[in-house]
């Protein structure tokens, strides 16, 4: 979402403004649409360190997880900024409309994933070169009140309950091995074609997966 920035320290800005990317409407707002970082400490990482550790991965763990002779496990995978930044968005949203914009302590976990030998199900519009590949997703989580150390997994599409404190997705599966039945949980691997709508008005699946490499070509990335 394009918007007008407010400090990183500020609290709700009553008076933020939102421009949204899908129909260009400028809009007011109760909840704060992003903030300016500027002079916030973010050291980033030594490029020989990241070097270092993408080596370790492709000599000592990648050899093991060959899926078929001559056929190499994914590396890395891509996602786009956009798809990045409307995740969070979305993250962000819907900790607002609950009366929690700064309350919670907001977080995203990554999961190690495989896909399946049989892309069949809701994964059969994805390239079926990724059968069988490593993959990962990043599911939102909120702090403990009691323990900084605990971060919960859960939904912002499926909040269960009234406050800043929604059901944990632990609960949920406590509960069904299926919670949502065939409704989408907000779990990132989403390109932003996955949330503007085709041309024929429904959402594409094949765009709900990031571009894992190899099988896609490996002549860009440096690590």
């Amino acid at each position: 979402m394009s918007c007008n920035k407010s400090d990183v320290s500020s609290g709700n800005d009553s008076e933020s403004t939102s421009k949204n990317v899908v129909t260009g409407k400028t809009t007011a707002r109760s909840c704060p649409d992003c903030f300016n970082y500027t002079g916030v400490n973010f050291q980033g990482v030594n490029a020989a360190t990241a070097a270092m550790m993408s080596h370790n991965y492709k000599t000592l763990n990648q050899p093991l997880l060959e899926i078929a002779e001559g056929v190499d496990d994914a590396n890395s995978i891509w996602f786009s900024l956009q798809s990045l930044k409307t995740f969070i968005w979305q993250i962000e949203e819907a900790a607002c409309k609950n009366g929690c914009p700064n309350a919670m302590k907001l977080g995203l976990r990554v999961y190690y994933g495989r896909y399946p030998e049989n892309m069949g199900g809701n994964l059969s519009e994805l390239d079926p070169n990724f059968a069988q590949h490593h993959t990962l997703f990043m599911v939102p989580t909120f702090q403990d009140e009691l323990n900084p150390q605990v971060h919960w997994d859960f939904d912002p599409w499926h909040w269960g309950r009234p406050g800043c404190k929604p059901i944990t997705m632990k609960e949920w599966f406590s509960t069904s091995d299926k919670p949502f039945d065939e409704n989408n949980s907000l779990i990132f691997s989403i390109g932003e074609d996955q949330y503007f709508m085709n041309t024929n008005g429904t959402l594409s699946s094949a765009m709900n997966h990031g571009d894992l490499i190899p099988p896609y070509p490996s002549i860009g990335p440096a690590y």
